[in-house]
């Protein structure tokens, strides 16, 4: 398409890259995992597929449930059914993911295992964790965090508002997971970012699309 005069935009490692960039836009310090992922990610997938015997395909969902809020301890994380009366058990992501690659519940525990107990991806885990709680503090929100309800809002870069608070199966109020807080956030940037692209290019801009 680029000898007809259209170019696609695209963003590499993009969820991973716009955080990166949003910590130090806030002005936060490094955080080693973090660049070293960013800057080299198709090196660092493959250290860690071959290190621990699987494709570098499955790897790269497997890093974003990391960001997404994904155990390091590989629990399965409890979430309220439809109807919003109970919680139902819901499958650790990395766990179902290795399973359904290797098709045996033993061998893709194994795998899991194997995954958040490498050296590379367990510090990603926890600078993953600890950017987290820094940049959090930093972001914009609308309504009293002292109260703890529907109205206290975290603030997305595209102007967006998410709830911190959701309410629970029993009527009480509890802080929303980190991975639907990054989600938010991200989104938001990319939103922005696509408007930029829309104004930018103008009657030329020809089709949006998510891979």
């Amino acid at each position: 398409m680029g000898g007809l005069g259209y170019y696609e935009y695209d963003i590499i490692n993009c969820h991973w890259e716009l955080y990166r960039q949003l910590i130090r836009m806030y002005g936060g310090r490094v955080y080693f995992s973090i660049d070293e992922y960013c800057k080299n990610v198709t090196v660092f997938r493959n250290k860690v597929a071959n290190d621990i015997g699987v494709s570098p395909k499955i790897l790269k969902r497997l890093f974003l449930s990391i960001i997404n809020g994904s155990s390091k301890e590989l629990k399965d994380p409890k979430v309220l059914n439809k109807s919003g009366t109970k919680y139902i058990k819901k499958d650790n992501a990395i766990v179902k993911d290795f399973i359904d690659y290797c098709g045996d519940d033993k061998e893709g525990r194994r795998l899991a295992n194997e995954f958040v107990n490498h050296k590379m991806v367990s510090e990603l885990f926890d600078d993953c964790r600890k950017s987290w709680l820094w940049l959090k503090k930093q972001l914009v929100y609308r309504g009293n965090k002292d109260k703890m309800n529907g109205r206290y809002k975290l603030v997305n870069p595209y102007g967006l508002e998410k709830s911190v608070y959701i309410r629970r199966a029993n009527g009480k109020y509890s802080t929303r997971t980190k991975g639907e807080l990054i989600s938010h956030i991200l989104q938001g940037c990319e939103s922005m970012l696509l408007g930029i692209v829309i104004d930018k290019e103008e009657k030329m801009f020809v089709m949006p699309h998510h891979d």
